[in-house]
């Protein structure tokens, strides 16, 4: 990419989203162009461009119908990095890598695993995750090579392609386009472990440059320790130029 790349959030609906505004803080770490908003727009956002879209059934589903909204509107550069609420940039740097978490396969397996030992694991997601890679397989004669994208970190997105990856999957109920693209697009990266810090993976390290949380370990506080949030909001105590000023 010889220009800057703008960034695209998906968002869900509600204005009382604190994950955002903190991610939306921490964008000033990643040079970009313009910064588009789509699904819903909290009333406290500034400055970014807001791509409106109804939202469906699902929470899978309305991801997929807000990416394909973004990848419609001609505002949005052909090259864009893809966001989430949860996502946080938490040290400057020059453009967005391309991340895997490894083969498909071996994420599958590790999600059985969880369900084995009894952890919260989301069955509709696992599914998904199955389905995608049935898909994948049938599309692209394939399944040892197959890779996952499903991280907790932007994704670096070309907008001709990501519209094939979700005509392509258009029929799976929760669809992981993220990997879709990732495989039909061949877009390689570097393997990293997922960042995203909950009750099932505890552990994480201030030099990270990404993090992510849930829900409970964003609302979690523990005096004398410092947690993830608490760490992260330390890191961007000051209002960013994507949000209204007190």
């Amino acid at each position: 990419m010889t220009d800057l790349p703008d960034i695209v959030y998906v968002v869900k609906p509600g204005d009382d989203n604190d994950e955002l505004r903190y991610s939306l803080r921490s964008v000033v770490n990643l040079p970009h162009r313009q910064l588009f908003v789509v699904g819903y727009t909290p009333a406290w956002v500034r400055g970014a461009i807001s791509i409106d879209v109804q939202q469906q059934a699902t929470k899978w589903l309305s991801s997929t119908r807000n990416m394909l909204a973004a990848c419609s509107d001609p505002r949005v550069g052909e090259d864009f990095v893809y966001f989430n609420d949860d996502m946080f940039v938490m040290h400057p740097i020059d453009r967005m890598p391309i991340y895997h978490r490894g083969k498909v396969d071996d994420v599958i397996r590790e999600h059985h695993i969880l369900v084995s030992r009894g952890k919260p694991v989301d069955t509709r997601y696992l599914n998904g995750m199955e389905r995608t890679a049935k898909l994948l397989e049938r599309l692209l004669r394939d399944r040892e090579s197959l890779l996952s994208y499903e991280l907790h970190v932007p994704l670096p997105v070309r907008k001709s392609e990501m519209l094939k990856a979700l005509a392509a999957c258009k029929q799976l109920a929760v669809a992981h386009k993220r990997t879709v693209y990732g495989n039909l697009a061949a877009i390689g990266g570097q393997q990293i472990r997922d960042v995203k810090i909950s009750k099932v993976k505890p552990r994480w390290d201030p030099s990270w440059t990404f993090l992510s949380t849930d829900d409970e370990e964003w609302q979690r506080h523990e005096p004398d320790t410092v947690v993830v949030a608490d760490f992260v909001r330390g890191i961007f105590s000051s209002p960013g130029p994507y949000e209204a000023r007190p």
